[in-house]
């Protein structure tokens, strides 16, 4: 029997690994999978995926303490382009006698263009590379576990001091974060 192919090269199953026509194969979780392996594909991909009583979803407060500290973050990268641009352009940033609306204008503008850069490229670019946000990071285990110590310190330690009682030698901070602190090997 000869290989059905495309152009100069034949597309193979990722399951059975017969050579099929592109007409009959589909991507589908990274794999190329043709139409008669598909049923069985999707249901290996459906045993293997964990199921919602798995998954511990965060709250209301912990999304919004996330958005805070990544809007936080947004605005000083915003303010740095703000003042770079006033520097930059420090007739429009600052008005004189010759004041200029349309240069005036034109600064807001650019400032809102900037604005919406740096949110959007700060969006896309954290979730694209770490599927995540410093936000979202922040509050995981590093923000509850920092604020833990806050605690600690306003109650003279006595959460630090229940690492001498622990197994796993973790403060109230560490239960809290669901951290542990362990030794380099």
């Amino acid at each position: 029997m000869s290989e059905p192919r495309v152009g100069n090269a034949a597309i193979f199953c990722g399951l059975c690994g017969e050579a099929h026509p592109s007409a009959e194969v589909i991507a589908l979780a990274g794999a190329m999978v043709c139409a008669n392996c598909k049923p069985s594909f999707i249901r290996k991909l459906q045993e293997a995926a964990p199921s919602s009583d798995e998954f511990t979803y965060k709250g209301l407060w912990f999304r919004w303490l996330a958005k805070v500290l990544d809007v936080a973050f947004i605005y000083v990268m915003f303010l740095i382009v703000a003042v770079v641009l006033a520097l930059i352009l420090p007739h429009v940033a600052r008005p004189t006698r010759n004041w200029n609306p349309v240069a005036s204008n034109f600064f807001g503008a650019a400032i809102l263009v900037f604005y919406i850069a740096i949110v959007v490229g700060y969006n896309t670019w954290m979730i694209g590379r770490f599927g995540t946000t410093l936000g979202k990071l922040a509050i995981k285990r590093a923000f509850a576990r920092s604020l833990m110590e806050l605690v600690n310190l306003f109650t003279l330690h006595i959460g630090s001091l229940m690492a001498a009682f622990d197994k796993h030698k973790r403060g109230l901070h560490d239960r809290v974060a669901g951290t542990v602190v362990v030794a380099k090997s």
